[in-house]
């Protein structure tokens, strides 16, 4: 089964906000099956939008969805992802300095997670930097993600940011088995912590994470079919080459 290949269109933030259709015309270009949205949509209804990918050649595999926004967009969000025909969405982050807020963090995601259940979508938590923090002698990421009987939360691993705190990506996600949306594939310049987080310009499989590892990890685990999603912080050459470069690699490793 060929594995779809998406790009965060977050990674495109400088240029889709003049030119959202041109945008993603060139994505396709640059050799990518799908996408995934920041959150927006380019003002389009879901029905116009679904059109607009289909003529382009792209399927909406997922979308981040902001902790913030729950309480008051939450049923109509969901609805325009069942309407565009998304299966995956994830929370794209939450503020969990503290053990009480990563509990209320928690039952949102659970409440989220049930809501987009009810129309068939899988819903999943992005990592960043601070789920990897520890807390009551365990991972953030683990307390706000561990199982509950009212909904299967799944995650949504930045292989960057997991690296950034000195664990190996691949072995992580084994520990998840199937509990994984779509994961973010980052890569990181060999001088990583020497520089800003934002000035990791280099493309996937030209870094130091080892990639081949983790599509085999995918792999045995059997999610490699739910896809794999680009996402890139900045470009040190024209965007388009570069993210053409992130896909092609990708598909090398996956054997596409």
């Amino acid at each position: 089964m060929q594995t779809p290949i998406a790009i965060q269109l977050y990674s495109l933030r400088s240029v889709i906000h003049d030119d959202f259709l041109g945008t993603l015309r060139k994505v396709k270009e640059a050799g990518y099956d799908a996408v995934e949205f920041a959150g927006e949509f380019g003002g389009r209804t879901a029905m116009q939008l679904k059109q607009e990918l289909k003529d382009i050649g792209l399927t909406p595999l997922s979308t981040h969805f902001q902790i913030q926004r729950f309480d008051e967009e939450l049923e109509s969000f969901a609805a325009f992802c069942k309407e565009l025909g998304m299966p995956f969405a994830n929370c794209s982050g939450s503020t969990v300095e503290s053990c009480e807020r990563v509990e209320e963090a928690r039952e949102k995601l659970i409440g989220a997670t049930m809501h987009f259940a009810k129309l068939g979508i899988e819903f999943g938590y992005h990592n960043h930097w601070a789920e990897f923090e520890v807390r009551n002698d365990q991972y953030i990421q683990e307390t706000l993600l561990r199982p509950s009987i009212r909904a299967t939360m799944r995650a949504q691993f930045d292989t960057a940011w997991v690296r950034y705190y000195d664990i190996d990506p691949a072995a992580y996600m084994r520990q998840w088995g199937n509990r994984m949306t779509p994961p973010h594939f980052k890569d990181l310049n060999a001088n990583y912590k020497e520089i800003d987080p934002a000035e990791n310009c280099v493309e996937v499989g030209n870094g130091i994470i080892d990639f081949e590892a983790v599509v085999a990890a995918m792999r045995d685990m059997g999610v490699l079919h739910r896809g794999i999603i680009v996402e890139r912080e900045s470009f040190d050459k024209d965007i388009f080459e570069s993210i053409a470069i992130d896909a092609a690699n990708i598909r090398k490793f996956v054997g596409a």
